[in-house]
Order: C-alpha cells, then structure tokens, then sequence
C-alpha cells in the first residue's frame, strides 16, 4: 500500500504543468543524504545546500514558480529518503502522503511541509516507533512539519 510522495495537480483547469527542469543538485541529493555516518547532520546539510542554491536562483531573477516547484522536489527526496531510514519495515503497510501547498508542489520559504500519515483501516498491533522517530528526526534537521496520523477510516469519517 505504500505510495510514494508525489506532489498531485488536482486543478481541472488550465494547461498541463510544464516538466520539471533538470536541476543538477537534485541528482546529487539522494547520494549526499548518504554520504555522512551522521544522518541528522547530512540532512542538515544537504536542506542548507539546496537553499542556498535556491537562493541564488532568486538572485538571479530566476521565476518563483520554478523555485517553489523545486524546493517541494527538495523536499520529496528529503522526506522519502528519512521514511525509509526510520518507518522502511513498515513502509508497505502505512503510507505517507503530501497534502497542502506542499501536496500541489508549491512550497514556499519558510513554509511548514504538511503530511498525512495513513494507517491500515485497522491500526491494532501497528508499531508507531518508526513514525515517530521519523517526526522526530525531520524537527532535528530543520524542517517545521505539520502532520497529521488517521487510519482509512479516520479519513472516511471526516470526508
């Protein structure tokens, strides 16, 4: 049941997205989150280097839509590579979902990154260990995460 974070265009309207410009620091990323024995300090890192790259795009006059567009890719290599460090075992029965301004790919400076934590419809006997380190560890890399944890059936209920 696991699905990977993938920013959803959920508008109706208007033209397709364009495709994603090949940014070189994300072909490097994966590669530097591995890099150091000390996850929390590649992290770390790795988030600085892409905004200061991301900042000097801006300085360059470089349009805002590709920079918050890529700062959510950032962003989604980030937060897959740190869910399979902390909740891989149990990556096929839980599932985390993007959502918010985040979900659609735009993520601004200073943003918070909003995520769905989906349960099995059924949570009993679900280890929660995983996700909570995986919480835990985005606060200590730097990242202001608005989260949510439901089950299927949480969800149903509040739609």
């Amino acid at each position: 049941m696991s699905t990977p974070l993938v920013p959803i265009d959920d508008s109706e309207t208007g033209p397709a997205p364009l495709a994603a410009a090949p940014w070189p620091f994300l072909a490097t990323l994966p590669a530097s989150l591995e890099a150091n024995g000390d996850p929390v300090a590649a992290f770390r890192n790795a988030l600085a280097e892409g905004d200061a790259s991301l900042k000097a795009r801006f300085a360059d006059d470089e349009p805002v839509e590709g920079l918050v567009r890529d700062r959510a890719r950032v962003v989604d290599v980030v937060l897959r590579s740190a869910w399979r460090l902390h909740v891989g075992a149990h990556s096929s029965e839980v599932d985390l979902i993007a959502v918010g301004g985040y979900g659609r790919g735009e993520l601004h400076p200073c943003s918070d990154i909003d995520v769905l934590i989906l349960l099995p419809k059924s949570e009993v006997g679900h280890d929660h260990e995983g996700i909570e380190r995986f919480l835990a560890f985005l606060w200590d890399i730097g990242l202001e995460i608005g989260h949510s944890v439901r089950t299927i059936d949480d969800c149903q209920r509040e739609s």
